[in-house]
């Protein structure tokens, strides 16, 4: 009979790997968190959660609760981008900030988030960043086509380009609620 073991330690002698097994101890084949799917946009639900501001940039918790019925996963970055009312991008996408984390499993119920810090436009030439309204946030949660909108009203973002610079910035999905 032919086993899977789990690896429990390993050496470098001389530049030579020796490995020891804890024999009879069979490993699962996967993780439990790699047997649960990819969260959907569809089971989920977004909000905000605490605000804190620093150097002219607001950092909000966006919130992703799982209504869905099963246990989900979540690792690395939601995409977020400014909408427009109609639903058009505004400006750049959220610039990625860090790397890409744990892997977060999400029971039916339970919430995580991702930090996204707002840029204060006004700290932008005007006539590069082209101030515009937007209705809110596009989200996509991580490795996911579909997306879900979170309202911001009264909000505005740049339409030009103000790179290097970022106007959105987005910290990778951890288990915190972020409330």
């Amino acid at each position: 009979m032919v086993g899977i073991y789990r690896l429990i330690g390993a050496t470098v002698l001389g530049g030579a790997m020796a490995a020891s097994f804890a024999v009879g101890t069979p490993a699962s084949a996967q993780p439990r968190a790699a047997l649960d799917p990819i969260c959907q946009a569809a089971d989920l639900g977004l909000s905000f959660g605490h605000a804190e501001g620093a150097a002219g940039t607001v950092y909000r918790a966006v919130q992703f609760t799982n209504y869905g019925d099963n246990t989900c996963v979540l690792q690395g970055f939601p995409g977020v981008s400014y909408v427009d009312g109609d639903g058009n991008q505004v400006g750049a996408a959220a610039r990625r900030d860090g790397p890409a984390g744990s892997l977060v499993t999400l029971d039916p119920g339970a919430t995580a988030s991702a930090i996204v810090g707002f840029v204060q436009i006004g700290l932008f030439d005007p006539a590069v960043c082209q101030p515009t309204p937007v209705a809110g946030i596009q989200v996509y949660p991580p490795d996911s086509t579909e997306s879900l909108f979170l309202e911001m009203p009264g909000q505005q973002g740049c339409a030009g380009d103000v790179s290097p610079s970022a106007q959105l910035k987005v910290l990778p999905m951890t288990d915190d609620p972020g409330a």
